[in-house]
C-alpha cells in the first residue's frame, strides 16, 4: 500500500504487482500523474484500476482510451472483486 504516487513508484522498484488500485485524489503526486508516469515508463504492462470519488472530462477520456477501468466511491466489494476478476488479475 502507498499513500501517494511517489511511494507507489518507490515500491515498484521492489516488486511488480499484478494490479494497482489507485485513487485520483492523492497528496504529493496525484493519481492521473502517477498513471501517466507509469504508462510512459517501464511499467506499461501493470494493470490499473481507478477507484475515486469522481472521474470527469479529460481524465475520464484518458482512462477510457487506455483501457483503465474506474469505479466511483463508495465501491461495493462484490463489484470491485468482479471487475478485478474480469481484468484477469489474481484474486483479491
Amino acid at each position: 500500500m502507498a499513500t501517494n504516487g511517489i511511494e507507489c513508484g518507490c515500491q515498484l522498484m521492489e516488486f511488480a504487482p499484478d494490479l494497482i488500485i489507485l485513487d485520483l485524489a492523492m497528496p504529493e503526486l496525484g493519481g492521473m500523474k502517477t498513471i501517466r508516469y507509469l504508462r510512459a515508463g517501464s511499467h506499461k504492462a501493470i494493470r490499473m484500476l481507478v477507484v475515486s470519488g469522481f472521474v470527469e472530462g479529460d481524465d475520464r477520456r484518458f482512462l477510457e482510451q487506455n483501457g483503465i477501468p474506474f469505479l466511483a466511491k463508495p465501491v461495493d466489494f462484490k463489484v470491485l472483486t468482479s471487475v478485478i476478476r474480469d481484468m484477469g488479475a489474481s484474486d483479491p
